[in-house]
């Protein structure tokens, strides 16, 4: 069972498979997402240098109690976080769900 401790801890950044790159996507550490009550399809705001948002699936079996996101290179770019980086690291909420904010989407992702 995922502990609170866990979300206090920065997430390590990890590489999306190159067969999901370009959609809107990260993986997030099942255990994770209980702990940070996300829910795969939940829209979250992901902050580190910058801010960026992005569709939430399951991670993997490998991903299990790993504290790992994966995200493709135009998502931690937008973030301004590289692989092996940890996000959120002085952030109070590094990932967080957006629920009924006003979202601008740039022109690049229609």
């Amino acid at each position: 069972m995922a502990s609170k401790n866990k979300a206090d801890k920065a997430i390590k950044v990890a590489e999306l498979k190159s067969s999901e790159a370009g959609r809107g996507i990260v993986r997030l550490d099942p255990e994770l997402m209980d702990v940070l009550n996300i829910k795969v399809g939940d829209i979250v705001k992901i902050t580190d240098q910058k801010s960026t948002v992005a569709k939430v699936l399951r991670g993997g079996p490998e991903d299990a109690n790993s504290g790992i996101i994966r995200m493709d290179g135009n998502t931690r770019w937008n973030a301004g976080t590289s692989i092996d980086d940890r996000v959120g690291g002085s952030s109070p909420a590094p990932i967080q769900p957006i629920i009924g904010e006003r979202t601008s989407v740039h022109h690049s992702f229609l």
